[in-house]
């Protein structure tokens, strides 16, 4: 799981091309002007899920981790 903000989200390129064009995604998209819901960014392999939520305070919860996805 990578945890930043929209101004620093490109500091993570390079670690894999798919991460890379979420994170280009990411950083060009103005998430006040976007519907919730899923965007494929290139078919199966890139896929952005947009939701809107509050979330809770980093002691409150546990970090996960994935087999075939990240969670940015």
């Amino acid at each position: 799981m990578i945890i930043s903000d929209k101004d620093h989200c490109l500091d993570y390129l390079g670690i894999n091309k798919y991460l890379d064009e979420a994170l280009y995604f990411i950083h060009e998209t103005d998430f006040l002007k976007i519907e919730n819901g899923d965007y494929l960014i290139n078919g199966e392999d890139v896929r952005v899920k947009v939701l809107s939520t509050i979330t809770k305070h980093n002691d409150k919860v546990n970090l996960e981790a994935h087999n075939r996805f990240a969670d940015i």
